[in-house]
């Protein structure tokens, strides 16, 4: 027999925020009736999530079918732009996150496309990569997904930014909207000493920043660190 819903999102929190992160997507959060509580066992989970930068309908399919997997329900998967008109505003006026602080979702999205970005070009001389049109878009879109959630970081959590002040979260901010701006004017010899001198740099504070992240999360929800 099939449980309900939320007593296996309750269960599986964890494991369903990796599932979206890792398939480029973020802000999870339920509505339906798991939010107003009428769901029962055997019901379907109704959940809605955003598409990050670079996400594509085969990521939303493939994720939407590991949470079924990974939490034996049915789960209906949209994002925004997938409501009806007439009842976008409700949904989403509605919609209930889940995950309380998502302070560690954007440090783990900036952390998977700066590795994303380094195995991208890994054992690759520059030559090549300035040769490689594919390669340069997938580098050039983990640089403006690492500048989407540091925004996200620097607009939701300005106390988080100020006590980890040597991380650069304007720099990876400004460099988001450089790009996204000149897309097609983008010098691609900076992008490859970004790549290659920046970004490990940034990998290196990353794994403090995210344990600072999950000792408040833990402290605020009363746990002991």
């Amino acid at each position: 027999m099939r449980m309900r819903p939320s007593v296996v999102l309750d269960m599986k929190r964890s494991a369903v925020r990796e599932a979206v992160g890792r398939f480029r997507a973020a802000n999870p959060r339920v509505f339906g009736s798991v939010l107003h509580g009428t769901d029962r066992d055997g019901s379907d989970l109704d959940l809605l999530v955003d598409a990050l930068p670079g996400a594509t309908l085969l990521d939303l399919g493939d994720l939407e079918e590991e949470l079924k997997s990974l939490l034996g329900v049915d789960v209906d998967l949209l994002t925004p732009g997938d409501l009806p008109p007439k009842f976008r505003a409700k949904v989403l006026a509605e919609a209930h996150r889940y995950e309380r602080d998502r302070l560690p979702d954007y440090l783990d999205h900036i952390q998977q496309a700066a590795t994303d970005a380094r195995s991208f070009v890994e054992g690759m001389a520059k030559d090549d990569f300035l040769a490689d049109k594919r390669t340069q878009q997938a580098v050039i879109m983990s640089l403006i997904v690492i500048g989407e959630a540091a925004t996200k970081v620097m607009d939701g959590y300005v106390e988080f930014t100020q006590a980890h002040a040597d991380v650069p979260w304007r720099s990876m901010r400004n460099m988001r909207n450089r790009m996204a701006h000149g897309y097609f004017d983008i010098n691609l010899d900076v992008v490859w000493e970004t790549v290659q001198e920046w970004l490990p740099a940034l990998l290196q504070q990353l794994p403090a920043v995210r344990q600072d992240a999950d000792d408040e999360d833990r402290n605020d929800k009363g746990m002991e660190p």
